[in-house]
């Protein structure tokens, strides 16, 4: 558990503070509790404590988006000013220290925020969350092992701080469902103290999915809307869950339970800069500039996009040689543990040496247990000649096996054989086709890879504005190079209509995302003031970091 402080305080002033204890009315506006309703210069200085946990990591139902949707959380608060408690896959013990740590930071007044994600159940009425290790077999159990959402939201309102905020993504599927008498299905709906917001991921008795993504649909749309300057809080989730209906198709609704009197902004509405611009999906708006929020939304659990290779597997721990039984996991047929192996043997980490023939017979066995990234990996392997003779016609069939198992990195991979002719027949109609599914699949560099085609008329007619949209949705997930294209097309009016203030806003993005040249872009906007207003110190900074990204005209500016 880790905690990022910032220094932002407030106090009740000595005489308002006297009022409320001799009983008298202060003069000034009060909410429900007596407390005074911040002016606006009193909500810049007001101090924000949040804490954030994300459980996934359960042996007995494990989900795979929570641990990524509190990272995600953490990062957006704390650019919102707020200091920032996190938890991740936190036992019992460890949720409890958690909310009593969270409790004494809230004593210092101000506004307190809760965010969970993972498993929670309601039983008779009361809610619950569920932390990763437990021994709960019946109902009975679940008070003794569970947290009831009443204790936290006690603590949290014993401090009388001014507003309180809880945001429980914890609508998963119950897997005690069928075993319990008394469960039902999601959360139930409870009354939200005086000066506080209850936020659900869907609406009491139903469940959310997990997502398809690296991240809940419900928390991706909240952060997104978190960014918007001037937007008051209950109107935030209204927005937010009219993205999510729109995104699951009617089939999840987001719920509030609310007894706020007063105002909240996450950015107050002054704090607009005059360049703000509406920020894409799978964006926030951050300072000055609209930032990727995901990775790459087609990467599963514990693995992240790295260009090129696609989903690859984060090597956080030393790989165990062997487990229960006397054998591996993926000696027992897990796909992921045989794909974590291959990749720890194949870069020489988690503590085994380099050993790319056991990487490559690693990657085959996930692949031939259903793994589209086993299959992309070893691929890659033999397309690389890493280790073994480089063979474009042992790549091509991997490649496509892959993208028959729904890789949207090996279906991007498959359509740059096909486009070059590399161990089969050259196929330009074909390469598109393919790299259309990797797309589809939400592979950022699938998308930008047939935007390249569609903006060249390679394979397909050309089409400047549907170049346009690949590229946007390339950025939105991740991609340096998309934002950047994208960027590039509004800047030059390549096909579609000159937009400079949106290309500079696309340029920080991809910049943000680690793409060298992009810095560039964006510093030579600010030092002319094309698209931005003009700014010599931010163009500095630009092209210093564009130059650490990688970009040599950046390191010669």
């Amino acid at each position: 558990m880790h905690t990022t402080t910032h220094p932002l305080t407030v106090a009740l002033g000595a005489a308002l503070l006297l009022a409320l204890l001799l009983g008298a009315a202060p003069a000034t506006a009060q909410d429900g509790r007596g407390f005074k309703i911040p002016t606006h210069d009193e909500m810049k200085r007001e101090r924000r404590v949040a804490l954030v946990i994300g459980n996934g990591g359960y042996q007995d139902a494990p989900l795979r988006n929570p641990p990524n949707d509190a990272r995600l959380m953490t990062r957006t608060l704390k650019d919102l000013g707020f200091e920032v408690i996190e938890g991740y896959d936190l036992d019992q013990k460890g949720m409890k220290q958690a909310v009593l740590q969270f409790g004494e930071r809230l004593k210092g007044g101000g506004v307190g925020l809760f965010y969970y994600a993972g498993h929670g159940m309601q039983i008779r009425g009361r809610n619950y969350l569920i932390p990763t290790r437990h021994d709960i077999e019946g109902e009975q159990d679940v008070e003794v092992e569970a947290i009831d959402v009443g204790w936290v939201l006690a603590k949290m309102g014993r401090n009388q701080n001014r507003l309180n905020i809880v945001i429980l993504d914890a609508c998963r599927n119950n897997p005690f469902e069928r075993s319990f008498r008394s469960a039902h299905r999601g959360l139930a709906s409870i009354s939200a103290p005086t000066g506080t917001l209850i936020a659900y991921a869907t609406a009491p008795g139903s469940v959310a999915a997990d997502g398809a993504g690296s991240n809940g649909t419900y928390t991706e749309a909240l952060v997104r809307t978190m960014g918007s300057p001037g937007l008051g809080l209950e109107k935030i989730f209204k927005q937010t869950r009219r993205a999510v209906r729109e995104t699951t198709q009617g089939q999840q609704t987001p719920w509030e339970s609310s007894s706020l009197e007063g105002d909240f902004f996450f950015i107050l509405p002054t704090e607009a800069p005059a360049t703000s611009v509406l920020c894409p999906k799978g964006t926030r708006f951050k300072g000055d500039r609209c930032v990727a929020v995901i990775v790459d939304a087609s990467c599963p659990k514990g693995m992240s996009f790295e260009e090129g290779r696609g989903c690859v597997p984060i090597i956080a721990a030393p790989v165990q040689a062997v487990h229960r039984g006397g054998k591996t996991p993926c000696e027992r047929g897990d796909a992921d543990d045989c794909l974590t192996r291959g990749y720890a043997h194949e870069h020489g980490e988690g503590g085994v040496e380099k050993d790319v023939a056991k990487a490559l017979a690693l990657y085959n066995k996930a692949c031939d247990a259903g793994s589209g990234e086993g299959c992309n990996n070893a691929a890659y392997i033999h397309r690389r000649g890493l280790g073994v003779s480089k063979s474009y016609e042992k790549a091509v069939p991997l490649y496509a096996k892959a993208c028959e198992l729904n890789s949207g990195s090996g279906c991007n991979n498959l359509g740059h054989m096909y486009k070059h002719g590399k161990g089969v027949a050259k196929d330009l109609a074909r390469a598109v086709a393919i790299r259309r599914k990797s797309c589809d699949l939400n592979s950022a560099s699938g998308c930008h890879n047939l935007a390249n085609m569609v903006r060249d008329g390679v394979g397909v007619a050309q089409d400047r504005a549907e170049a346009l949209r690949l590229y946007l949705k390339s950025c939105e997930k991740g991609s340096g190079s998309g934002c950047m294209r994208a960027g590039k097309m509004l800047w030059d009016g390549e096909g579609v209509k000159t937009d400079r203030r949106s290309a500079a806003a696309l340029y920080l993005q991809g910049c943000e995302a680690g793409k060298g040249r992009s810095c560039r872009y964006a510093a030579e906007a600010f030092e002319r003031g094309q698209g931005v207003s003009r700014d010599a110190a931010r163009a500095r900074d630009l092209y210093t970091q564009g130059c650490k990204a990688g970009d040599d005209d950046s390191c010669k500016r």
